[in-house]
């Protein structure tokens, strides 16, 4: 799942030569509400040169105050002073026990990237691919 337009994930793991069962990726009612509920707010609190990318680890536990803490961090990463040369780092949330997902900022991108692009893993070392794969995409399109 994507927290982005139709279609950009698949367009993603294509150019990249993912699948998104390798990946482990999950597309459960509770995941797609997530994504879903970020995926509107980072619309108008991510600038419009950059893009989120944000992998959860599954599962996703107390759905509702995650994605309030995740609207937050989201708002407050993009906003954010980013090193040309930063890669993921791994969220920690406090009501999560162990790492809670990896996010990733990337700036000067394209007007038509979307502002996030989220997915949920059964395994968060999966979204290092991922992330490679989106960052790779996210350059062709500029």
């Amino acid at each position: 799942m994507s927290g982005t337009g139709d279609g950009v994930l698949d367009q993603i793991l294509n150019s990249g030569g993912l699948t998104g069962s390798r990946l482990g990726l999950r597309f459960d009612r509770v995941a797609l509400r997530v994504l879903g509920t970020l995926s509107d707010h980072a619309c108008g609190s991510v600038p419009p040169d950059r893009t989120v990318l944000l992998a959860l680890a599954a599962p996703l536990r107390q759905p509702a105050r995650l994605a309030e803490g995740l609207k937050s961090l989201v708002a407050e990463s993009a906003g954010a002073e980013v090193r040309p040369d930063s890669g993921p780092e791994d969220l920690a949330l406090p009501w999560i026990e162990g790492p809670a997902g990896r996010l990733q900022v990337l700036t000067g991108v394209a007007p038509q990237v979307p502002r996030l692009i989220a997915t949920v893993h059964t395994d968060l070392a999966a979204a290092d691919a991922l992330f490679a794969a989106a960052t790779a995409w996210i350059q062709r399109q500029t």
